[in-house]
């Protein structure tokens, strides 16, 4: 986890990643519904299934994960 920004302006992401974790009210205006997490979640790892940056296992264990996360 990277979460200092000069890090991040420096390039290091490319080889690590980071994220920026959002508050409740945050993720609640985001995805109201657990439903809505997951059919945005499933949205956007289809195009990355489908542009070959995930593999089939993967993508699997990414929506079953999402599937089971505490969102919203």
């Amino acid at each position: 986890m990277i979460t200092d920004p000069t890090l991040r302006n420096e390039g290091l992401c490319l080889l690590e990643g980071y994220y920026t974790p959002f508050g409740g009210g945050t993720l609640q205006s985001l995805y109201p519904t657990h439903a809505a997490y997951v059919s945005q979640f499933t949205d956007a790892a289809s195009a990355d299934l489908a542009a070959g940056f995930l593999t089939r296992y993967d993508y699997n264990q990414a929506v079953q994960a999402a599937r089971a996360a505490p969102v919203p």
